[in-house]
């Protein structure tokens, strides 16, 4: 069974008479003077309920875990030489060609899904304990 395309574990964790829309509060109730007093609005169709009493939201049920766990590949740094165009672009404003050394600034030909066509690109290049953890394209 899923919900918004999630697969349920445990349907119904709180034990909660199926179907009905207004319920007891399993948070709150127990400790109220009016333990039967039905505080919980319960939407089955979104699988969470909504108490009108203390105010939380609970999920009515608990869901499997994705497998889809995305492995990150770390990219590799491409030492480039930087072209006129470049440091010229920069240079009009204001950042020397000594600034952009410094701070690992590269240019190279990359895949621009925006124009969905290769460009050339201002490589900003991201260290983390001198390891290349990203690298952010821009055109120019």
């Amino acid at each position: 069974m899923e919900i918004n395309g999630f697969e349920i574990d445990q349907f119904n964790q709180y034990n909660l008479e199926e179907g009905k829309k207004v319920s007891i509060c399993p948070l709150c109730s127990k400790d109220r003077k009016k333990k039967t007093d039905k505080c919980l609005s319960v939407f089955w169709d979104r699988g969470i309920g909504n108490c009108n009493h203390c105010g939380e939201l609970i999920q009515l049920h608990t869901f499997k875990k994705k497998d889809n766990i995305k492995n990150y590949v770390r990219p590799e740094f491409k030492k480039s030489k930087l072209s006129k165009k470049l440091v010229d672009y920069f240079k009009g404003r204001g950042i020397s060609e000594r600034v952009l050394i410094a701070a690992s600034i590269t240019e190279g030909l990359e895949w621009m899904p925006q124009t969905s066509k290769e460009e050339n690109t201002i490589q900003f290049n991201y260290f983390r304990d001198n390891e290349l953890i990203n690298i952010k394209y821009r055109t120019y």
